[in-house]
């Protein structure tokens, strides 16, 4: 249809050219496009067609193109629409409402709404966990290592009574919510789940941390006192200039570490927060106990248990933030934002305060944050952490931009992995490329495990 339409047009442009030289003016190669054009064969039957009724021929074409235009038109107004969109864009239009732009729900108002659901295809048959020594507790739960099929070593999280519908719930839902994350290299990801009747409820199983959470293991490392510290110090006493000495780079086998590790681990957690941000999901509850290291000194962020919905429908909301009962749970007080003691609303700006603190825990070597403070939310009308030992002026700088008291100034995570980005690259700037190509295998070993046990569960 489309080299009909060619053919006739160029038909058309040769009979109003015809018997009219070519204009002095046209280049040479210009001239050979025409008398190609012109030589060109039609079929006999088209030929007599377009001889005998060309502005016929030209008029039908020229409707069939305006009609293409308008249905294309018309497509992109309304053929992507749902019949909800379109019933707000008319009210929109005759203003009878104002709508704000489209923007992503979070996670937590999708699984409050009902409107996250489980994949399947995450179904493990509990028969195929071996399970081990016991790695944690927390409020609500237990967290075990396990061997899946034998030859992966995992760590499975159940509640803590498994007939209890509650904290049933709330395990189904954190698996609800880490199915919604999929995958990043530094948000530890879900490797299968038991929803099915099972004697110990429901479990979920995701990978395993080799060296536990990062607090545990800054705490030992703080206790072996095998940490390099190469902040550049002058005077007496002796004060921080704000510069590195160059060091061995990133550890390799995480018995010794130094600053630069320290500042890969902070990039590593800005760098999770950031694709959970695209999502949305505010995570609620960051801090170095639920962020996990791997053997290879890659870092997880993990332990979605307060993104969780609750029966009462009083202490949430269904927008981007999040209610949250005061008596139903143990909140993270010191890691929280001053706001979310009045509000208990939760937003990605309340995640960047609790990533600053996270940066004091890293930084300290884990010392716990607010140490003598008796009434936190008290003491944070004037006052902030004190600058940890281990990190220069212009981090403190950026922790307390973490920590400005009106959220809309804090920076947001990529300002956060950007900025832990260029002091990496000025300590260790090749042990960063290898940094990223590492964290850039995961997908693919991700992927390579996951089909394995799709295949082995046929």
């Amino acid at each position: 249809m489309i080299l009909l339409f060619l053919l006739i047009f160029i038909h058309i442009s040769r009979y109003f050219s015809e018997g009219s030289p070519l204009p002095v003016t046209r280049s040479s190669a210009l001239q050979r496009v025409v008398r190609a054009a012109r030589e060109i064969k039609i079929p006999r039957n088209i030929q007599r067609i377009i001889d005998r009724n060309y502005f016929l021929v030209f008029f039908i074409y020229g409707i069939l193109v305006l009609m293409f235009a308008f249905g294309f038109l018309i497509w992109r107004r309304c053929g992507t629409r749902s019949p909800r969109t379109q019933r707000r864009t008319r009210a929109r239009h005759n203003n009878y409402i104002k709508l704000r732009p489209t923007r992503k729900r979070e996670l937590v108002s999708l699984l409050n709404a009902d409107e996250l659901g489980y994949d399947e295809n995450y179904e493990v048959d509990p028969r195929h966990l071996e399970m081990g020594r016991k790695l944690g507790e927390g409020q609500y739960g237990f967290v075990n290592q396990a061997r899946l099929k034998n030859r992966i070593d995992v760590a499975v999280k159940r509640a803590r009574l498994s007939y209890d519908p509650e904290q049933q719930k709330m395990i189904i839902d954190e698996i609800k919510i880490m199915c919604a994350i999929k995958c990043h290299p530094n948000v530890l990801a879900l490797v299968g789940a038991v929803t099915s009747k099972n004697s110990n409820g429901a479990l979920i199983i995701t990978e395993y941390a080799e060296n536990g959470s990062l607090l545990d293991y800054l705490r030992k490392i703080k206790s072996q006192s095998i940490f390099s510290d190469l902040l550049v110090y002058q005077g007496v006493p002796p004060q921080k200039t704000g510069t590195y000495r160059k060091g061995a780079g990133l550890s390799t086998n995480l018995n010794f570490i130094s600053t630069a590790d320290l500042i890969s681990f902070v990039y590593q957690i800005a760098n999770g927060m950031v694709y959970l941000a695209s999502i949305p999901c505010v995570h609620r509850d960051l801090a170095l106990r639920n962020v996990f290291l791997m053997g290879d000194g890659t870092i997880r962020i993990g332990d979605f248990g307060l993104t969780r919905r609750h029966e009462n429908s009083d202490y949430y909301s269904l927008k981007i933030s999040f209610r949250i009962n005061n008596g139903d749970i143990k909140l993270p007080v010191l890691w929280m934002a001053p706001e979310c003691f009045h509000t208990h609303k939760f937003t990605e700006k309340t995640d960047i305060w609790s990533f600053g603190v996270s940066l004091f825990e890293i930084f300290t070597l884990g010392d716990k944050p607010y140490a003598g403070v008796s009434d936190v939310s008290v003491f944070l009308k004037n006052n902030r952490l004190e600058e940890p030992q281990y990190c220069n002026k212009k981090i403190y700088d950026f922790m307390n931009l973490c920590w400005v008291a009106d959220p809309l100034f804090r920076p947001n995570f990529k300002m956060c992995a950007d900025f832990f980005k260029e002091h990496l690259k000025i300590l260790c700037d090749q042990d960063y490329t290898r940094l990223d190509d590492k964290l850039n295998l995961i997908f693919e070993k991700r992927w390579e495990t996951e089909c394995w046990i799709r295949r082995e569960s046929e």
